[in-house]
This record gives structure tokens, sequence and C-alpha cells, in this order.
């Protein structure tokens, strides 16, 4: 019983990774994941279109890529020549932080996080009870056909 719970959250937990990975939220797959099952998850996952603007953020913010101050697409940060617009890139121009209105989305972004995560959390727990009380009730019916539950000091009417 308790490995398929393992197994639950952690194929949920991998779904939640492939939709962070696809600029998704990683919290609202996890949740779905847990909640309906991680293989339904994962196929609204795959058919989901990927969000190139937050990969993009993520790939500025991690220094893999940086912005070409005149085209504005994303160039590795040892260029010297924009593969896009064919412009010399100075380099005390190249832009290796975001635009300022990304900048901004981030603390609601954050706060977002800290929503799916309590909403997560909340789940994992109503989760955890309803197990609890599924193992309650399983013991107490194994115990009540061994007869060690009794009926106590029920009077009969006369």
């Amino acid at each position: 019983m308790i490995t398929y719970f393992l197994l639950w959250i952690f194929l949920a937990v991998a779904v939640g990774v492939y939709a962070s990975n696809k600029g998704l939220s990683f919290g609202s797959a996890f949740v779905v994941s847990c909640i309906f099952s991680p293989l339904v998850a994962l196929i609204v996952v795959a058919l989901s279109k990927p969000k190139m603007e937050v990969i993009e953020q993520r790939s500025i913010l991690s220094g893999e890529h940086k912005q070409c101050p005149f085209c504005a697409e994303l160039i590795k940060p040892q260029a010297r020549v924009c593969r896009y617009c064919r412009r010399d890139i100075p380099q005390a121009q190249c832009t290796t932080s975001l635009p300022a209105s990304s900048q901004e989305e981030y603390p609601s972004q954050f706060m977002d996080l800290i929503r799916w995560f309590a909403v997560t959390v909340f789940a994992f727990l109503v989760f955890v009870m309803i197990m609890g009380l599924y193992m309650m009730h399983d013991a107490m019916v194994k115990a009540s056909a061994a007869g060690q539950f009794s009926q106590g000091n029920a009077q009969q009417p006369p």
C-alpha cells in the first residue's frame, strides 16, 4: 500500500518537473497528478504548448544566453556577432538581465510558486488523512471480523 503511494507521489513529481521544463507550473501539474492520475496529468502536459517566454527568461537568468541589444533574440554569451541580425555585439552593451517588465513579474511568480506549494501541501495532507481513515476503517473491519469488538453492555429490550 505504501509502495503504491510513494510511486504515485514520485510519478506526480516527475510530471511536475516535466511541466516545469516546458515553462508550465510545477505545482499545478503536481496537484493534478495527485488528484487525478499521473498519466492524466502527463497527457495534459504533453499536449500543452511550451511557454517560450518563461523558458527564455530562465535561460537568461541562468547565464546560458543573453539578449542581443539590437534584435532582442537570445544568443550565447560568448557571441561577438548576432546570428539573427548579423550585427556586431559590443561587449559592454550586451544585456545579461531581463527587461524591466520581466523583472517585475518575478515577485508575482514567486508568490504563485508559494501559493501552489501551499495548495500542494494541503492536497498532500488531505490525501494522507483519507489514507489514514481508510487504513483505520480497514483495521476496524478486520478486528470486527475477528470478534474483537463486542456490542458492549447494550441491554436487550424485555
